[in-house]
């Protein structure tokens, strides 16, 4: 899976590239379930947007809100990281807590910074509704390798947000050496 196909996450990534802003992009399932390939498209994203010389490394990728918040500040401009497995920091029921509120001040403040953010939950209801209104794109899978991807917005006339569906994205089990290493540092 590429970035490189025309569609519109491809152009809304270009466009992000082009003004120096940073992307967030969350990632959840249709019916919250578990082994449906959300890891995978998340990496599978992540090398895509990453124009760091490294590419995506180990330390761009992590299961905590700790280490998204240290690589998001330390890692270069250009850089694409992975929070797996989100629920279980960014939960509507601890919306006041210390890792919501820092993941919350990262990305709202944050923008400038050219980082691109991909954080993935079983569901993404069960997130924290102020930090879902910061995203820019919502994927979800409908199935394994088969997603829908929506730009996120806000209807400031009626108070609501917008979900529009742009596109949906295919891909299949990871092959590159690099990101198989990664997946299973993840799991």
């Amino acid at each position: 899976m590429t970035l490189t196909d025309g569609k519109p996450l491809t152009e809304l990534y270009e466009n992000r590239v082009k003004n120096g802003q940073d992307l967030f992009v969350v990632l959840d399932d249709r019916h919250n379930r578990r082994g449906t390939g959300k890891t995978v498209l998340s990496l599978g994203l992540a090398q895509a947007m990453d124009r760091t010389e490294k590419g995506l490394t180990t330390d761009k990728v992590t299961l905590s809100p700790q280490g998204l918040m240290q690589s998001y500040t330390e890692k270069p401009k250009g850089s694409a990281l992975v929070l797996d497995e989100a629920e279980a920091s960014v939960s509507k029921f601890r919306a006041g807590s210390k890792s919501n509120m820092a993941i919350r001040k990262l990305v709202s403040m944050g923008r400038i910074e050219e980082k691109y953010v991909v954080m993935n939950l079983p569901s993404s209801g069960e997130m924290d509704r102020d930090l879902k209104a910061l995203a820019d794109v919502w994927v979800m899978v409908e199935q394994k390798g088969t997603a829908t991807v929506h730009f996120l917005g806000w209807n400031p006339y009626k108070g609501h947000p917008l979900t529009p569906k742009k596109q949906t994205l295919r891909w299949t089990d990871l092959t590159d050496p690099h990101l198989i290493e990664l997946y299973y540092q993840l799991t």
